[in-house]
């Protein structure tokens, strides 16, 4: 039986679709991740770096404990979530002036795609006026110099995530692909 052309195509488009659509949810759930307080300079730690995975409930609690030996971190708990990271401060204090000074959050696991996009989520609670954020594909920084914090008070972050292709995405798009290069060979051995 002879397939139409137009019909080619269409199937082509709906197999080369689905494969590039069914890609695992863009978050962060179950990804590996360490955590580290670094002042002047995002490479100079001042607490130990502490991995964790994001899931459910707090990931650290009580930051303060983590501290290098003669140096000062301002207590927090850290909530990352699918989509979002949450600071939530447990003392009031002010943060040092400097280049840097703040965090410094890796992301490590195998199946992490990358960070895409960082914002600054509206119900964040903090004095923003000194803050400034970045990301790099597997890495978040977080520098607060000469901030004032109070007890209660949260900094909300929302992520954006690329999406990884499951197993299944790719011998679709494979398949797909081995599909389209059949039948232009079929053409143009039809031309000949």
């Amino acid at each position: 039986m002879r397939i139409p052309t137009p019909v080619k195509s269409l199937t082509t488009f709906t197999v080369l679709t689905l494969a590039l659509t069914a890609a695992q949810a863009a978050d962060l759930s179950g990804a590996s991740f360490t955590w580290g307080t670094y002042h002047p300079s995002e490479d100079r730690p001042i607490s130990q770096l502490v991995s964790g995975t994001v899931g459910p409930g707090i990931e650290l609690q009580n930051i303060a404990q983590f501290a290098l030996p003669g140096f000062f971190v301002i207590d927090a708990d850290i909530d990352i979530s699918a989509t979002q990271l949450k600071l939530s401060y447990r003392e009031n204090n002010s943060t040092a002036a400097g280049s840097f000074n703040g965090y410094v959050v890796h992301f490590s696991d195998p199946g992490f795609a990358g960070i895409t996009g960082l914002s600054l989520n509206p119900a964040t609670s903090i004095d923003t006026r000194h803050l400034r954020l970045s990301f790099e594909h597997d890495k978040l920084l977080i520098s607060l110099p000469g901030t004032a914090l109070q007890s209660g008070q949260d900094l909300l972050l929302d992520l954006r995530v690329a999406a990884v292709p499951e197993p299944q995405s790719w011998a679709l798009l494979l398949g797909g692909l081995a599909l389209v290069g059949g039948l232009a060979r079929r053409r143009r051995s039809a031309q000949r």
